[in-house]
């Protein structure tokens, strides 16, 4: 497609991105002036059965859905043999840019990514959704480092074991099952992942060939390939979990997303633990476990500490599957300087983007991140109460949409309302008229008859 398309309600801004289906286009919504991604079928696949279907599959996917790393159906729209998905815009670059720009990742943003990855695929997994093209051009990072994973477009209806009639997807990251036609299951977007997670710390594909078959045939035939082979910086307990992910056999990789995701942190801890840095003596001792709360020290009129968290109990409740549950505390001591001390989380806590260890100094400038909430921090020092924060996509976006409903349906209702008032009162006339009229016409005939007996 070298021009824009003109789609109904739309107008269509620049191409994003072009594939050998479909291309992509950013527009703006004429209606509520939302931006929006458009996603538009060539009219040549349009044609074809199989892409067909897989289009409104994908359409019926995003409709049921409702994860904040996935996003959100806007609209979708047939006009003229055309179709097009509207979707959410997702402000971000996606992930191989991301690499371009930052390098393979390191341990910490390993976690801080594949954790999000795998709590994703997962949630498509329970609703019975492969998605069988994981890779890093499909998922997108927001500007707060949360990610949007994309493209459901050759994703199928689980019943597992299915197949499919055509070889769908990238060749580098198909699973060997893919690549011969076979049956596929979790186990397929498991293997995808653990080639997306190659990629991401190694900066480098697994497997490689001239043509589509050279790698079809590495897929399937070749060695897993050996992390140290590829890259010196790259921790060598990944390996283990490479290995795993990405067996030939779909039997022999992860059970689960969920499995996946305990052996990664499992064989990065150790490392992790061992880089975090000593705490120094002059600073306030760290607590024995994260629910703990360092109580002589708070009970000092001079000093505030602040616990964030997800349970209830913390003062500050924040309600995101990705924050622990007591997940950090907030410091300020009584020469007025301000500190944050992530109490071991799972997913980290960031500073300025950069995941911290133990407690480090802040000040008012600083943006502390946990989970998909970026912290107002500094407000909590001055008005110090049990409070509760919304992630800033997904729970505050959900608000807004939640309230324009609301809005619409109750302008709907009130124009309904005064329409059926207008007809009321218009009835109420009609009739009065008519009984005005017949009330004439009997009166009339009254008179008519005493003047004929005079």
């Amino acid at each position: 497609m070298n021009t824009l398309p003109s789609i109904p309600y739309y107008k269509t801004i620049r191409l994003i991105q072009e594939g050998g289906t479909s291309a992509v286009y950013e527009a703006i919504d004429l209606r509520s002036g939302n931006k929006v991604a458009i996603k538009a079928l060539f009219s040549n696949k349009a044609k074809d059965a199989f892409m067909l279907k897989r289009f409104r599959e994908e359409a019926n996917h995003y409709l049921l859905l409702s994860h904040p790393n996935l996003p959100k159906l806007v609209d979708f729209i047939i006009d003229d043999g055309q179709m097009y998905l509207v979707m959410e815009y997702v402000e971000g670059i996606d992930m191989n840019k991301y690499l371009q720009a930052n390098g393979p990742l390191d341990e910490d943003m390993t976690v801080h990514f594949f954790t999000m990855i795998l709590d994703t695929i997962g949630y498509l997994h329970k609703q019975g959704i492969l998605h069988l093209d994981i890779k890093p051009a499909n998922i997108m990072v927001t500007d707060n480092l949360g990610i949007k994973i994309l493209d459901l477009g050759i994703s199928a209806k689980v019943s597992e074991g299915e197949t499919l009639k055509k070889k769908c997807g990238s060749p580098s990251f198909m699973a060997p099952e893919q690549t011969q036609g076979e049956k596929l299951g979790c186990y397929t977007d498991i293997y995808q992942i653990g080639v997306t997670l190659f990629n991401m710390v190694t900066g480098q594909l697994p497997y490689g060939g001239n043509t589509q078959q050279e790698i079809f045939d590495s897929v399937c035939n070749a060695p897993i390939p050996q992390l140290k082979d590829f890259s010196d910086a790259v921790n060598p307990s990944l390996q283990t979990v490479i290995d795993k992910s990405m067996q030939k056999n779909g039997a022999d990789r992860y059970a689960s997303c969920k499995e996946f995701e305990e052996a990664l942190l499992e064989s990065l801890s150790a490392t992790i633990e061992e880089e975090q840095p000593a705490t120094p003596s002059a600073v306030i001792e760290k607590p024995k476990n994260k629910e703990q709360k360092v109580k002589e020290k708070a009970n000092d009129n001079d000093m505030k500490i602040i616990t964030v968290g997800r349970e209830t109990g913390n003062d500050v409740v924040i309600p995101d599957s990705f924050v622990g549950r007591h997940h950090l505390q907030l410091i300020k001591d009584e020469a007025g300087a301000y500190f944050v001390r992530d109490l071991d989380s799972t997913n980290g806590t960031f500073v300025n983007g950069k995941r911290i260890y133990g407690e480090v100094a802040v000040d008012e400038q600083d943006v502390i991140r946990i989970g998909n909430t970026t912290l107002p921090w500094i407000s909590y020092f001055a008005v110090y109460n049990k409070t509760e924060v919304a992630p800033d996509d997904e729970e505050t976006k959900s608000e807004k949409r939640r309230k324009r409903r609301k809005k619409t349906q109750e302008e709907k209702q009130a124009s309904k309302d005064k329409r059926k008032k207008a007809v009321a009162g218009a009835g109420k006339w009609i009739l009065r008229t008519l009984l005005a009229i017949g009330t004439s016409v009997i009166m009339m005939l009254v008179f008519r008859m005493i003047m004929g007996r005079r």
